[in-house]
């Protein structure tokens, strides 16, 4: 095996890759490496230290998480040894990281298995480890046995072969580990008949998962701003652009996706809540180009091709002058999709104003589906029962480029066949600093009760005013809201049993926000129209 990895690269011209701490992805472990010795393996922070002592058994399941299981089956306890190692390197620390992965092999040699054993994301990240581990034996500073270095071999071969074959390919984010995995062992085992079409082979599979993943504008296809950043942040952390540096389509690809980061970020640094996206803060980013639509105050990023269309104060404007909408109806698939179509969030004046529910967590239970619904969203629904996330066929994007309007812009957009009833028109003139209008068509062929929603922040509380009503800050009025002329308006706040008035500013962690509810009329075509106007 030594003499196998002298051997050049396939196409390189050079040695097998020298890899660096910033091309392996350490994980973020919640423990670092004195405090998994002493207390034991933790991957999550919601989850307490596991102590694990070789043999293994990897069918281990303390917490009945099948994330947890993942981590396990990615190695992930090597992540701190391995940090500890670039550090302050030893011999000690590589021979207690190769005791787990060859424990792993020992285990499923013979016969042992579990549900995540080649789980696709899982088999790219110990793809990546065993690219280290082939390295470190190159070097000299793993020193195996025979029986070793043969286990080695094995585990590389049969990652080899799972990695090769294109139905074992994810399509999703997981994929973007499988292909760099892919392309790092090859790199490192250049005689591996197996691994001799990798350097082809994952540069086809990274441009098949970034068109699967994006769309042309760079926009992630899953629905969410929150998963947009996060595998954006993996596109750069994993080093895709350098590593598949000769192949343009998939470094500009990349370049675009980590570039339009800075539009999901609100003006108060919490990223815009769409679809499955946490009510996290995030560092200010820089925004992309957006040609034709230079402002002096605002900076406008035209997705409406991909589904999105984010108009926001630029960032030398102060705070408490800040605003930012973001309008959507995108639908390429169900992955992380809520029964959000043609919804939106507002922020003005420094401040949250109509707002999204969040993820909420991805256990299924009640409160779940509920922020999956319409009944979760500032959209039309059914009076009657909600719309479901998979209700509606996905239909790419529903929405047309913005435009300017005196003192604003109109943002516009159209869904057919929402939950294969009825036809959905929307338009929105925001001026911003001043007022929102909402301009709702509804064209179905029978009869339907239908009700429209607008969801207010935790902190504001609504007030009756006549015919109006009033949204109002610590007791002082902050907006004058005009629902539909013809509609019978409630206003509801925390509502259990039958769910409305929610929202998750964190995982599995919900608050009370006020819903005003506009009961349409039942007619075959109609327009339903609300005013909101800042005071």
């Amino acid at each position: 095996m030594q003499e196998t990895l002298k051997q050049k690269v396939p196409g390189s011209g050079g040695e097998a890759t020298q890899l660096q701490a910033e091309d392996l992805y350490i994980w973020s472990t919640f423990n670092d490496y004195e405090k998994q010795t002493n207390e034991g393996f933790r991957p999550r922070k919601d989850r307490p230290a596991v102590r694990l002592v070789v043999p293994i058994d990897w069918a281990l399941s303390p917490f009945e998480d099948s994330n947890w299981l993942f981590h396990l089956h990615s190695w992930r306890m090597i992540d701190p040894i391995m940090k500890e190692w670039f550090a302050r390197p030893n011999s000690a620390l590589v021979e207690e990281m190769w005791s787990y992965a060859a424990d792993w092999w020992r285990y499923h040699k013979n016969g042992g298995r579990c549900a995540m054993s080649w789980y696709d994301m899982a088999v790219g990240v110990r793809a990546i480890r065993l690219a280290f581990f082939l390295q470190l034996h190159r070097d000299g500073q793993l020193t195996l046995s025979a029986a070793d270095q043969t286990t080695l071999a094995e585990l590389v071969n049969a990652h080899a072969a799972d990695l090769r074959d294109p139905a074992k390919l994810a399509r999703s984010n997981h994929g973007i580990f499988q292909a760099v995995g892919y392309r790092l062992l090859g790199r490192q085992a250049p005689a591996c008949e197996l691994l001799a079409d990798s350097e082809v082979g994952s540069a086809a599979y990274m441009q098949e998962i970034l068109d699967a993943q994006y769309t042309p504008e760079g926009i992630q296809k899953e629905h969410s701003p929150g998963y947009h950043i996060w595998v954006s942040g993996l596109l750069r952390d994993l080093r895709v652009a350098e590593w598949f540096a000769e192949v343009p389509l998939i470094t500009q690809r990349v370049q675009a996706a980590i570039e339009n980061q800075g539009w999901f970020i609100q003006s108060d640094g919490v990223v815009a809540r769409i679809g499955d996206t946490r009510a996290r803060r995030e560092p200010p980013k820089s925004l992309s180009p957006s040609p034709g639509w230079e402002t002096n105050e605002y900076a406008v990023g035209d997705f409406s091709k991909s589904g999105w269309i984010i108009i926001r104060s630029r960032p030398q404007v102060p705070i408490e002058q800040q605003s930012m909408l973001f309008f959507t109806a995108m639908a390429h698939s169900y992955t992380h999709k809520h029964a959000d179509d043609l919804s939106f969030e507002w922020f003005d004046r420094g401040r949250r104003i109509l707002i999204d529910s969040g993820l909420y967590s991805f256990h299924r239970d009640e409160m779940r589906h509920y922020v999956e619904t319409s009944a979760a969203h500032n959209t039309v629904d059914f009076a009657d029962r909600s719309i479901g996330r998979s209700d509606t066929a996905p239909y790419g994007s529903g929405l047309a480029a913005p435009q300017f309007a005196e003192d604003g812009f109109v943002l516009s957009g159209k869904v057919c066949k929402r939950a294969k009833k009825f036809d959905h028109s929307r338009r929105l003139i925001w001026k911003p600093g001043r007022s929102l209008a909402i301009s709702d068509h509804l064209v179905a062929e029978k009869t339907y009760k239908f009700v429209s929603r607008l969801h207010f922040d935790t902190n504001l509380t609504l007030h009756n005013l006549g015919a109006d009503i009033v949204a109002a800050f610590r007791g002082r009025a902050i907006a004058k809201i005009v629902p539909p002329s013809e509609a019978s308006v409630q206003i509801v706040r925390a509502r259990e049993g039958d769910l409305l008035g929610w929202e998750s500013p964190d995982y599995r962690v919900i608050k009370p926000v006020s819903v005003i509810e506009a009961y349409l009329p039942e007619q075959l075509e109609m327009i339903s129209e609300w005013t909101l106007t800042l005071i």
